[in-house]
């Protein structure tokens, strides 16, 4: 008994078939997506962002505004001498998890001594921790991250890292001339923003980028 023949499709119906697997394929899995113009942010443009400029007014509106409010370096050192971890809790801003912890303080204080690194204060005869103005290079985030009013969500990656190298930069030219111009004996108030350096020393150095800093008489 002879088998019974399936008839073969028709040619121009295979190329069909293709055409319509591959359109499925295309609109699962598009190569491209199309977004309104409006929708691109402005800081994905090559050279969008005036880093300078951004970088000075966020020192001259918040590092510098009333509104954003320092510690007081007196209890900020007698905390950090009874309970480091517990001080830096309450009083600092960790930048992201596992990140450093940053303080904003401000302070009245003389300068004990001065240094290649900077000026020593002393704003009560404690020995521990020792609180450093830099009058060398600033290196670091702490200016950028010690508020949380800077976030990396808010822009590209290069342009937040070239934010933290401005306001270092500010730091550099804008406080510490008149750091440099006082030696051991001199009475300042300051607002500064850093960390605690305990990593090679035998007694904890608060270490400060200084933001304003004022002589007293």
């Amino acid at each position: 008994m002879a088998r019974a023949r399936i008839p073969e499709l028709p040619r121009w119906r295979k190329p069909a078939g293709w055409i319509t697997a591959a359109a499925v394929l295309l609109a699962l899995f598009p190569p491209f997506h199309i977004r309104p113009h409006d929708a691109v942010s402005e800081n994905e443009g090559a050279g969008a962002l005036d880093v300078p400029a951004v970088a000075e007014r966020f020192w001259n509106e918040k590092l510098l505004s009333p509104g954003v409010r320092p510690v007081d370096v007196r209890p900020l050192v007698a905390a950090l001498v009874q309970d480091p971890a517990r001080a830096a809790e309450k009083y600092g801003r960790r930048a992201g998890v596992g990140g450093k912890t940053f303080f904003l303080a401000s302070g009245i204080g003389h300068i004990a001594s001065v240094d290649h690194r900077g000026a020593w204060i002393d704003v009560d005869g404690s020995e521990s921790p020792r609180i450093l103005l830099l009058t060398g290079p600033v290196f670091g985030n702490a200016l950028r991250d010690v508020t949380g009013l800077l976030s990396l969500s808010d822009y590209r990656s290069a342009d937040f890292e070239a934010l933290s190298t401005a306001l270092d930069r500010l730091a550099e030219t804008r406080a510490q001339p008149a750091l440099r111009a006082l030696g051991a004996g001199a009475s300042i108030s300051f607002l500064a923003a850093g960390e605690i350096d305990d990593a090679s020393q035998a007694l904890p150095v608060f270490r400060l980028a200084p933001i304003r800093v004022e002589v007293h008489p």
